[in-house]
């Protein structure tokens, strides 16, 4: 996690908090002194450690959500709608207690945690990146791919399981693609197209595989093409052969092409985003009180877990300074864009 500026870590909380719930009911049976599992607590406690130790930072944000977004769900009603990972209602309530645990440290703890009801974890995590990388260094530690479009602000992807940075002939590889063509910033312009995992739908019968002729016959040669309109007007101007009927399929569906593109889209604000708040918020040194955020611990007999000179060290990267007067311009966007809000 290299770079000048201030060195940023952003976490993607439901996913490794996810991970780490079903590999402690699969590998590891931790519990406390009355026999309650907290093994995917320990398991993301540990993880959590882990990741200071190796990248440094000196800001963590953890960001989760309720599986909600006001947004998008507005744009299309089964965006992300019936997905569970759960095999029972038993399991679900374990996840739901344990992560509270997780919850109750991470609250008192030195990382900047941010939870929201009705804003997506992604256009939270979204907004961070365009800021903290203003200002140095973003890590994002997800597999979610998503994420990859915010490659185009410096973001860096580290691949939790793989334990590697993502380079964009991985990127390319994970969605089909068979040409590595294109800037990360038209990402959402090739998954309005093709759909993903999130029930964005997508063009019938449009692939990976024609998207990789849209990457090397479109994309290569308008290395600024971003809007769904420019594209959908470079698409319409060009002599395409056999390919005619498919490219149809794209302008004929224009106005579901350009709601997929929202529905996948991380470039931009989600409007029920307040972002002067969470820019104030993610820029101020947070307030921590070492004995309560281990008395906490000790509350759920997770104080094993806890390495105190790597939280140490972490609390000493909290010396660089940063002020809202540093950054007028970006600080008076925020601001326009919640005067925005209020007036609307």
């Amino acid at each position: 996690m290299g770079g000048t500026g201030v060195r940023s870590l952003v976490l993607d909380f439901s996913q490794l908090f996810m991970s780490a719930f079903f590999a402690g009911e699969k590998y590891l049976k931790y519990t406390t002194s009355y026999g309650t599992s907290i093994s995917g607590c320990y398991i993301f406690l540990k993880t959590l450690f882990n990741y200071l130790d190796t990248f440094h930072p000196q800001r963590v944000f953890i960001v989760t959500d309720t599986g909600k977004s006001v947004y998008r769900r507005k744009l299309y009603r089964d965006y992300k709608k019936g997905r569970s990972a759960f095999s029972t209602e038993t399991q679900r309530r374990e996840w739901q207690r344990q992560r509270k645990i997780i919850y109750d440290c991470l609250r008192v703890s030195p990382f900047h945690f941010v939870s929201s009801t009705d804003v997506e974890a992604d256009s939270i995590i979204s907004f961070i990146v365009r800021v903290m990388s203003k200002v140095g260094s973003v890590t994002i530690v997800s597999r979610d791919k998503d994420f990859y479009q915010l490659k185009a602000f410096g973001a860096e992807i580290f691949d939790p399981v793989n334990k590697t940075f993502l380079q964009r002939e991985d990127i390319a590889k994970s969605y089909g693609f068979n040409s590595t063509e294109f800037q990360y910033e038209q990402l959402p312009l090739l998954i309005a197209i093709m759909g993903d995992k999130d029930e964005v739908p997508g063009i019938k019968s449009l692939g990976p595989k024609f998207c990789s002729v849209l990457i090397e016959k479109v994309l290569k040669n308008h290395p600024h093409l971003r809007s769904p309109k420019e594209f959908l007007d470079v698409l319409s101007s060009m002599e395409w052969g056999g390919l005619q009927k498919k490219v149809d399929l794209i302008l004929d569906r224009k106005d579901e092409f350009e709601v997929n593109y929202k529905l996948c889209s991380l470039l931009e604000d989600d409007p029920t985003l307040v972002p002067s708040l969470l820019y104030n918020y993610i820029l101020e040194e947070k307030k921590f009180d070492m004995d309560v955020f281990m008395n906490v611990v000790r509350q759920y007999e997770l104080e094993v877990v806890i390495q105190e000179d790597i939280l140490i060290n972490f609390l000493n990267g909290w010396k660089v300074e940063l002020k809202q007067s540093s950054y007028p311009e970006l600080y008076r966007k925020a601001n326009r864009i919640l005067e925005g809000l209020r007036c609307g």
